[in-house]
């Protein structure tokens, strides 16, 4: 009995990979109160590394809620100008849990490394077991 993994199904695996960290934000994509933030300064946090020296820089975002003003951290490294203005989504109950609305923030933040994972586990998987790779079966030789 041979295993294989025909290219429809890789493609929709792959597929239902992709859309993941979209379902992981996906109360906040669906349900949240889209609002204007505005980058208002910028932090630079040390490494803790004893070996090496770094710094990543944080923009800082400040957006009402309710007529709180809630000032959250953009994602590591991400350049934003002071004054650059973002759409925050934030939900209504709980403000601090927001996000910035941006491909970066949906596949680039931690709740993308379990898909990113299973994504080379799949291709590998995929290139392993593709119909191409399988052996033939062989057919029996009649002999004279």
């Amino acid at each position: 009995m041979n295993f294989s993994i025909s290219s429809r199904l890789f493609y929709q695996v792959l597929g239902l990979i992709v859309l993941l960290p979209i379902v992981a934000k996906s109360p906040l994509l669906v349900l949240g109160v889209a609002t204007q933030g505005e980058v208002v300064d910028h932090r630079w946090i040390a490494s803790k590394s004893k070996k090496y020296a770094s710094f990543s820089t944080y923009a800082i975002i400040e957006f009402k809620a309710d007529q709180q003003v809630i000032r959250m951290a953009a994602m590591q490294n991400v350049d934003y100008s002071i004054g650059d203005k973002v759409t925050i989504l934030y939900k209504q109950q709980d403000p601090l849990n927001c996000m910035i609305l941006s491909i970066a923030s949906i596949y680039l933040s931690y709740s993308a490394v379990i898909p990113a994972v299973l994504l080379i586990l799949w291709a590998g998987m995929y290139r392993t077991f593709r119909k191409e790779n399988l052996p033939q079966e062989a057919e029996p030789v009649h002999g004279s």
